[in-house]
């Protein structure tokens, strides 16, 4: 395991696009925006490893750049721990990265995402990433610690670049705020690890397979388990503390066009309070309609009329939940998702260990 510490920005690529209480007396509450905010200092209580200051990326704000985060920071090479970003041999050997992290803002931060890029070398600079993006941390409030786990996956175009070249990248995507983030970090951990053997890729509920997201899921049968039979068993893998936004989908597009009525059931076991959410991916009207459990929120209806709930569901006992949900798929292309995946919400269960058993679903066609 090595301590990473930064000390640089990578100017050239400037144009490309569980938090616990703090111990520090700085404001909480909202953001930085247009500077006005006190921001947050460093956490009195801790040991400064290293001070990631963010830059902002040209062309954020241009027309089709939409998605772009306002606020990024790039590594540069000037150190010696950079010539271990070997993600070519990662690959060829089966490894992973391992981000162990503890860390407070100056402002609030909408997400937190990385990942790992090559840049090529001269005379054909090529920037492309060679990781899968990997949130951090979503609605992160400044002087408040963060801590947990993250995975960074090889992809197959990191195979043969050349490690002098690798590189990288946390984007900050708060584009409504002009002060820039500070990450103040007392841990930044990168270990390799071996890959872990995939667990399953697919879930049969009534005849109908869910795809499982086995990048950031793993999952597994298991025959018993507190009394029901034939259980499924997801964890995020490696430990780390995230699924992804879908743990696992159903595709609608076979009823694309159409107007259907979804109900669903199941038992649901988790080892840590959280919320179940199974939801289609539709916006912005509706807008990610709940079909079964319940998203985090008061009043019972958040504000896209959808059920909350303030209270996770509790750990270490079963809950039987139900839902009904009627709804048109759009009749659009194959290739366009949106109101097409009926999925399990990661952002949600919040990387809770859980368990599934007696599942059920079934979709009629409506006139």
């Amino acid at each position: 395991m090595k301590k990473l510490f930064f000390l640089g920005l990578l100017a050239i690529l400037l144009i490309l696009g569980g938090c616990s209480e703090s111990d520090s007396d700085s404001d909480s509450g909202s953001g930085s925006e247009g500077g006005r905010d006190k921001e947050a200092p460093p956490l009195k209580n801790k040991d400064l490893v290293f001070k990631m200051e963010f830059e902002e990326s040209g062309g954020w704000n241009e027309t089709g750049h939409e998605g772009w985060a306002r606020w990024c920071f790039y590594n540069k090479d000037e150190d010696d721990f950079f010539d271990s970003f070997d993600l070519s041999s990662m690959l060829t050997n089966n490894k992973v990265y391992i981000l162990t992290y503890s860390f407070s803002t100056n402002i609030n931060i909408d997400e937190l995402t990385t990942c790992f890029y090559n840049i090529g070398g001269a005379p054909d600079w090529h920037w492309q990433n060679i990781s899968q993006w990997k949130t951090v941390k979503r609605n992160i409030e400044k002087g408040k610690l963060c801590t947990g786990k993250i995975v960074y996956t090889p992809e197959s175009n990191a195979a043969g670049l050349l490690p002098e070249y690798t590189h990288i990248r946390f984007d900050a995507h708060n584009r409504n705020v002009d002060t820039k983030a500070i990450i103040y970090f007392y841990q930044f951990d990168l270990e390799q690890v071996d890959k872990e053997a995939l667990g399953l890729e697919t879930w049969d509920v009534s005849g109908k397979t869910f795809d499982i997201d086995s990048l950031y899921t793993f999952a597994k049968k298991e025959t018993t388990f507190q009394s029901k039979s034939n259980v499924l068993h997801i964890k995020p893998t490696y430990g780390s503390n995230e699924y992804s936004d879908f743990v696992m989908r159903y595709d609608l597009n076979g009823y694309k066009g159409k107007k259907i009525k979804i109900e669903m059931s199941m038992d649901v076991y988790l080892t840590t309070p959280s919320w179940i959410a199974w939801q289609i991916n539709s916006k912005p009207t509706p807008f990610y309609p709940v079909v079964l459990g319940a998203v985090k929120g008061s009043g019972g209806i958040d504000t896209n009329g959808n059920p909350s709930s303030s209270t996770p569901l509790t750990a270490n006992t079963w809950h039987t939940i139900t839902g009904t949900y009627t709804f048109t798929v759009p009749n659009t292309e194959p290739t366009d998702d949106n109101g097409k995946q009926l999925y399990l919400s990661g952002q949600q269960i919040a990387g809770a260990e859980a368990y599934f058993a007696n599942a059920a679903i079934t979709i009629t066609v409506q006139p």
